[in-house]
């Protein structure tokens, strides 16, 4: 998978040994958009799992989700309401 740029985008995340990421930040946290390759698309839709790694030694609350082509998110979200 790799970091895609979006229409939100308002920040880079970047870190030693590390590719930048496009983001977007607000009051709430940051915001990323990943898409898969074509062997990583076919792995998934075959059932295989995804993988969640972060750079460093905190880990702080997460959700993943998928973007739709509407640019919703399809999937968990970790804020409350």
């Amino acid at each position: 998978m790799k970091p895609i740029p979006f229409p939100a985008v308002n920040c880079k995340l970047i870190a030693p040994g590390c590719f930048d990421v496009p983001a977007h930040r607000d009051a709430e946290g940051y915001v990323t958009v990943w898409t898969f390759t074509d062997e990583e698309r076919a792995a998934v839709a075959a059932g295989a799992d995804l993988s969640f790694a972060i750079a460093g030694h905190m880990w702080p609350p997460v959700g993943m989700g998928i973007i739709g082509p509407d640019n919703k998110i399809i999937g968990q979200d970790i804020r409350e309401g």
